[in-house]
């Protein structure tokens, strides 16, 4: 899982259209849903703050306040 979000995380590098971005977000839901993603809250983290850096690129700002949400609870579980 993480080999995939660091390769996730070059192509938003390089991405340069919506489309592109568009189909990264895609991509990286894609990853939170995978088997065991649910075990890797630090990856978690940071694949949320991805998408919600994407979806802001985009203008969906619905999915950026879903996934600033969750990144959210997930911090403040990881600080109890």
């Amino acid at each position: 899982l993480y080999a995939r979000h660091l390769a996730l995380r070059e192509r938003m590098r390089k991405a340069e259209d919506r489309e592109e971005q568009s189909a990264l977000v895609d991509d990286l839901r894609e990853l939170l849903e995978a088997p065991n993603s649910e075990q890797c809250t630090v990856l978690r983290y940071y694949v949320l703050g991805d998408m919600e850096a994407l979806a802001k690129a985009l203008g969906d700002f619905r999915c950026a306040y879903e996934c600033s949400s969750a990144r959210l609870e997930i911090s403040e579980k990881m600080n109890m």
